[in-house]
C-alpha cells in the first residue's frame, strides 16, 4: 500500500549544503531529513557516522534506515 507521503529527492548539491540527504520529508510539523544506509564497508560506515553527527550538530530531524542490518523499514514520522 502507498503511504501517500510528501517528500522531495534533492538532486543538486550546493557548496552551502553541509549534507545531502536521500530524501526530505515535507508533510510533517518540522522537516525530516531521510537517509537510507545500505553498505557496511569501513569507509561507508565512517561517512555514515559523520553524516549522523552533522545532522545532530545542525539540529536537524533525521529519519534513518540501516538497510544492511534490517529489512524492515522504520516507521515514518507522523504526517500533519
Amino acid at each position: 500500500t502507498s503511504a501517500a507521503r510528501t517528500f522531495v529527492k534533492p538532486v543538486r548539491y550546493s557548496p552551502d549544503d553541509q549534507v545531502l540527504p536521500d530524501f526530505v520529508l515535507e508533510d510533517t510539523p518540522s522537516t525530516y531529513y531521510m537517509e537510507v544506509f545500505g553498505m557496511a564497508t569501513p569507509e561507508y560506515l565512517d561517512r555514515k557516522r559523520t553524516k549522523i553527527k552533522k545532522y545532530r550538530d545542525l539540529g536537524r530531524q533525521l529519519w534513518q534506515w540501516d538497510a544492511v542490518t534490517s529489512s524492515q523499514i522504520p516507521e515514518l514520522p507522523p504526517a500533519l
